[in-house]
């Protein structure tokens, strides 16, 4: 990694990759990254996001809708980083 950011973009994006298809919910990567503030994890979420790295899927539960993350499709089978 070139500098912090980049290096805290790759590793979030790991932890998103690691967990799967079912993917990773925003309270399982928070628990997962509890080492970042939650500004900094919001805002590496959305870097993620709009580069087309992951996706955010809202699911429908009981109660609240949870926000599940998982890698962009073009990303599921080649680890890019």
């Amino acid at each position: 990694a070139e500098n912090q950011t980049e290096q805290i973009v790759k590793r979030v994006f790991r932890i998103i990759k690691l967990s799967g298809k079912n993917g990773i919910t925003k309270n399982q990567l928070a628990r997962k990254t509890q080492w970042l503030k939650g500004r900094d994890r919001d805002e590496t979420i959305a870097d993620l996001i709009k580069s087309k790295l992951i996706q955010c899927e809202e699911i429908e539960t009981q109660g609240r809708k949870k926000n599940v993350f998982t890698t962009s499709k073009l990303h599921q089978k080649s680890i890019s980083y």
